[in-house]
């Protein structure tokens, strides 16, 4: 028996891949309150100045008053969320679709006791678009969301859809904000306004 060849195969391949590329969203508005205490809010972390009498301690929005906080986002159609603290079970709300000078015209979703409710105002008439019961925990930290995208409206407690309604009132404010009750237990932070 002889030697036998022995062969060796090459082979040359040539893949092809697809990347596909996430999309980034604008960021319209961002304020973390992550600043020295202050007896304003200030300006918003985009260069957005707070029309507000709020405070700031300790790297979060709060009020000892009355009072709102806004902001002009400048589009109408954005993703708004922010997280709330709550230190007692009054009322608190995230403001969208708001009235540049007054508060004759806004959406809140506002949470208040174990009720969550999504309202409307217009021309100061009030009008509740629906409501939802949840467990009110002293010191929980919850995120309130809304996306705004023409008519559509859809909100948010913890990343879960809570309301989804149609409504074509206000669809062309770019205003957005925060509307505590007076009590400096209820805490803001992590306010974030984006495209959507």
């Amino acid at each position: 028996m002889g030697n036998v060849p022995m062969i060796i195969g090459a082979g040359v391949g040539v893949g092809f891949g697809y990347g596909v590329r996430a999309k980034t969203f604008k960021t319209y508005v961002k304020d973390s309150f992550d600043r020295a205490d202050a007896t304003t809010l200030g300006t918003s972390e985009t260069g957005q100045i707070w029309a507000s009498a709020m405070k700031i301690a300790n790297g979060k929005a709060y009020a000892d008053a009355w009072v709102t906080a806004k902001i002009n986002a400048g589009y109408a159609d954005y993703e708004i969320s922010c997280d709330v603290t709550r230190g007692i079970s009054t009322a608190c709300s995230l403001g969208f679709r708001l009235s540049a000078t007054n508060d004759a015209d806004r959406m809140e979703l506002i949470l208040s006791g174990s009720t969550v409710q999504i309202n409307k105002k217009v021309n100061f008439v009030s009008t509740n678009l629906g409501s939802y019961t949840r467990a009110y925990v002293s010191g929980e930290i919850i995120q309130l969301k809304a996306i705004c995208v023409g008519s559509s409206i859809k909100c948010y407690v913890n990343d879960q859809l809570i309301f989804n309604i149609t409504d074509a009132e206000l669809i062309t404010r770019t205003y957005v904000g925060i509307f505590p009750n007076n009590s400096t237990l209820i805490k803001y932070d992590n306010f974030l306004v984006k495209e959507v």
